[in-house]
């Protein structure tokens, strides 16, 4: 489905009294949903993996980032590092030449907080969800091919403003919020079958 197909199935919901300004703002809705849907929508299919080379103690996150899942060191003997929020981590920079570095990491934005010395590059796998593709730029989304239903609701709901009191309105959040429900189950039911969509794999080198 197109973007243009899927703005023209949206509009056979939404047509009500020739409100021809709903219809013109369609572009805009979609990009609240598609907001909405990168909070609250994290399934398999958004997950991607990277490995980056860090040579300093910020390093600039992928440009389709959203959040992290895990970041492994690969040198030596692989260890997984755990959040800290950025206070910790710039106690843990000041504190490491005597304490030693500990396995953690911050964020700030989309740029990765470390500590330690990365004189010599240290490869990292990142395994991170992307953000919901940008429907009207790529003319293209795996959310309007596998989860229609959801992705309508998403849109839909977010014509309170123009709709206010339409009797519609609960139904399309009432709609969405099953539809999410059981996307999510559907999720966690496959990734505890081991049926899980390998992340695309990505080498990115660090970015000052």
């Amino acid at each position: 489905m197109t973007y243009d197909e899927f703005k023209t199935y949206l509009a056979t919901f939404l047509w009500k009294d020739n409100d021809q300004v709903l219809i013109d703002n369609l572009d805009s809705l979609i990009q609240m949903a598609d907001a909405e849907l990168n909070q609250l929508f994290k399934v398999q299919q958004r997950l991607k993996t990277a490995t980056i080379s860090v040579d300093n103690q910020d390093f600039e996150l992928p440009s389709d980032y959203r959040s992290i899942r895990d970041l492994t060191r690969l040198t030596n003997v692989a260890e997984t590092y755990g959040y800290v929020p950025p206070t910790e981590l710039y106690k843990n920079r000041v504190n490491a030449p005597q304490l030693g570095s500990r396995p953690v990491y911050s964020l700030v934005g989309s740029t990765l907080l470390l500590s330690g010395d990365y004189t010599t590059p240290t490869a990292f796998q990142i395994v991170y969800y992307d953000k919901i593709p940008d429907y009207q730029d790529t003319d293209a989304s795996w959310v309007a091919d596998d989860f229609l239903n959801l992705y309508v609701y998403a849109v839909l709901r977010q014509t309170v403003m123009f709709l206010r009191e339409d009797e519609r309105l609960p139904l399309w959040n009432s709609l969405f919020t099953d539809a999410l429900k059981v996307a999510l189950q559907e999720d966690a039911h496959e990734r505890a079958r081991g049926v899980i969509n390998n992340p695309r794999g990505r080498v990115l080198a660090s970015r000052r």
